[in-house]
């Protein structure tokens, strides 16, 4: 799915990583999300540090304000 980065470019996620991106949003942690998804922490992680990565963000604050204006 092609979203804006915080730099506005455009950027591609694929639909794990915009699922990933959404249980985010909804206030899960990596530990929620990893026994929900039946996958390791590390794995989840890894998948959440390359969304970040992507959309040019550097921090947790970051990426929820992202996604909080995203949503919009």
């Amino acid at each position: 799915m092609e979203l804006k980065s915080t730099q506005g470019k455009k950027v591609y996620l694929t639909e794990q990583e915009l699922s990933l991106s959404w249980l985010f949003m909804t206030g899960m942690t990596v530990n929620q999300i990893a026994y929900q998804m039946a996958s390791p922490v590390h794995v989840i992680y890894y998948f959440k540090q390359k969304i970040m990565q992507k959309v040019g963000v550097r921090n947790n604050s970051e990426f929820i304000l992202w996604l909080i204006h995203l949503r919009k």
